[in-house]
């Protein structure tokens, strides 16, 4: 599930999970407005962008943690919190929920879980917050592409097949092709887990759009097209039928 293009405010003092952060988002097509280290800074940015969703790390650099951080933060303005963490202990979780969690997000995480954990926040918000809802309301899930510097917005559910050429991704939809510069393992990633099917080192392809399976010569049928499945992706073609069987 994607939102509209909410704008993501985050402090995380990791370097390599903040690079991480910021790639997730950019799939998923929301504008991260800033990435914070520290405390001042995010309340800096804070008064500067009024930012859709609040992502802070609990064990954030500096004088004040992330849920002292929050605990500021929402005397200034109300905004939905997720609180990314890699700790469990049930102290820390109940400080957190008593500031105003309303979701949170385990470390490591991939897309998906960073998708649905928007979505918890911003409904938890808007049914605890009635007189603030519809700020991030959410829609169908889409990606943003570009291409010949524009940015489209695509619906997920809108994708067919996925085709890896070079440093690019050919992404096909019911009504065009668009040259995406991608990894397939980056779109793979950004794309909701179930609802595609890697086939081969090449191809990427919804799940629900392979009609049919030739053993005999490792393809799938997706439209009218015969695709080739790899050898390292077959088994799990093999457990798609089993599974609709």
């Amino acid at each position: 599930m994607t939102t509209n293009k909410l704008k993501i405010l985050a402090a995380e003092d990791n370097r390599l999970e903040a690079r991480q952060l910021s790639i997730l988002m950019e799939g998923l097509g929301h504008e991260l407005v800033a990435i914070t280290t520290n405390a001042d800074d995010t309340k800096e940015q804070f008064q500067r962008h009024k930012a859709d969703v609040l992502l802070i790390d609990i064990r954030l650099g500096g004088t004040v943690d992330g849920i002292e951080l929050v605990s500021q933060l929402m005397a200034i303005r109300p905004t939905p919190v997720i609180f990314l963490t890699a700790m469990g202990d049930k102290a820390t979780f109940e400080r957190a929920k008593q500031v105003g969690a309303y979701a949170f997000l385990t470390k490591p995480y991939d897309a998906l879980m960073l998708e649905r954990s928007l979505e918890l926040a911003v409904e938890n918000f808007e049914r605890l917050n009635p007189d603030q809802a519809g700020a991030a309301s959410f829609t169908k899930p889409s990606i943003s592409l570009r291409e010949n510097n524009v940015i489209e917005k695509v619906l997920i559910e809108d994708i067919i097949k996925i085709e890896a050429e070079g440093a690019y991704c050919n992404i096909y939809t019911q009504q065009r092709k668009y040259a995406h510069r991608s990894s397939l393992a980056a779109m793979e990633a950004s794309l909701p887990a179930g609802d595609f099917l890697r086939i081969h080192k090449s191809w990427l392809v919804r799940t629900s759009a392979i009609l049919s399976f030739r053993s005999s010569n490792n393809e799938v049928q997706v439209q009218d097209l015969w695709l080739p499945v790899g050898r390292t992706y077959r088994e799990d073609v093999v457990n798609l039928f089993g599974t609709r069987g």
